[in-house]
């Protein structure tokens, strides 16, 4: 995670920040951000790094190493929410988020494997019908902060350049990743 800690400046990036989407790299359309004369509000696709404080979440996560780990994680976890119940919680709003899993071993690199994590918020008491996902917390904290305007037009570029531009932001101020 990219996360300010106090007098020790230091940051810790790990891809986490972007999978807490909607604060670390929100994923807006292009429509979303006009103003009233149609112009963009932005003048690149990418807004400025900033921190924001993220409340401490609980979720349901799972990961996948596959050719197509995106697909692959996302249509399992909405399959475990339904089968688990979770869908079924009065007031629940979903918020998903997802981000690469970079630990692959030289073996699953050479048969062009990706994997991909994706998780699920869950409330407090939620108790899962079917086991089949992790739950763990992620901790409470000030995280770095991109927005990408429109990533899934071209994602293998737009999310890999938010990355180089926010971890650039981290190492280019007074704050140091450690990973």
């Amino acid at each position: 995670m990219c996360r300010k800690r106090g007098f020790m400046k230091k940051i810790n990036c790990v891809l986490l920040t972007l999978a807490l989407g909607l604060v670390l790299v929100a994923c807006i359309s292009k429509k979303d951000d006009l103003n009233k004369k149609g112009e963009s509000k932005m003048d690149s696709i990418y807004n400025e790094v900033e921190f924001k404080k993220l409340p401490k979440m609980r979720v349901a996560m799972y990961r996948v190493i596959s050719q197509t780990p995106e697909d692959d994680v996302i249509n399992y976890m909405d399959n475990w929410a339904k089968e688990s119940g979770l869908l079924d919680v009065a007031d629940y709003i979903p918020r998903k988020f997802g981000w690469d899993y970079q630990h692959l071993s030289e073996e699953q690199k050479s048969n062009n494997l990706r994997g991909y994590e994706f998780c699920y918020t869950i409330p407090e008491k939620f108790t899962p019908k079917t086991e089949g996902a992790d739950i763990l917390y992620i901790e409470s904290d000030e995280y770095a902060v991109i927005r990408i305007t429109d990533p899934f037009i071209n994602p293998f570029d737009t999310i890999p350049n938010g990355w180089r531009i926010l971890y650039e932001f981290v190492n280019g101020s007074e704050y140091k990743t450690t990973h």
